[in-house]
């Protein structure tokens, strides 16, 4: 998964100096989907899944790529005490 070239939409969340991001996409239809971990320079690690569900094609929501990765991290920094 570290080595997934799709990136834009949680890896732009988690993607910093301290952390490391590894993924996997998955797109049909109108579903978009993706998995991942996210490793901190602490140990801390976290497992994260962004499944969404949509009435417009995925390749028409450019926004949502976006909002999924938001929403990803407001959770992940939750589970950390960040938020």
């Amino acid at each position: 998964m570290g080595l997934n070239l799709i990136r834009w939409r949680l890896g732009p969340e988690f993607s910093s100096d301290a952390t490391r991001w590894s993924s996997k996409t998955g797109t049909l239809l109108n579903l978009r989907h993706e998995v991942g971990v996210v490793e901190h320079a602490d140990g801390q690690r976290f497992a994260v899944a962004a499944l969404t569900e949509s009435r417009v094609p995925a390749a028409v929501q450019p926004e949502a790529e976006i909002l999924m990765g938001r929403v990803a991290r407001t959770l992940r920094d939750h589970l950390r005490g960040q938020a």
